[in-house]
């Protein structure tokens, strides 16, 4: 399930690499979304998890 949100959302969700940073993988913010939404957490207290 997790693999065909993603092949649907990349596209989407994708961005581009700058000079200054390398862009986050869909995969990655895919799953954090997910567990924001399951769990109602905050960002600020997953930045350990990923």
């Amino acid at each position: 399930m997790f693999y065909e949100l993603l092949i649907r959302l990349r596209h989407r969700i994708s961005k581009q690499d700058t000079n200054y940073r390398k862009a986050i993988d869909p995969g990655t913010k895919l799953a954090a979304t997910l567990c924001h939404l399951a769990n109602g957490d905050l960002y600020a207290s997953m930045k350990f998890d990923f």
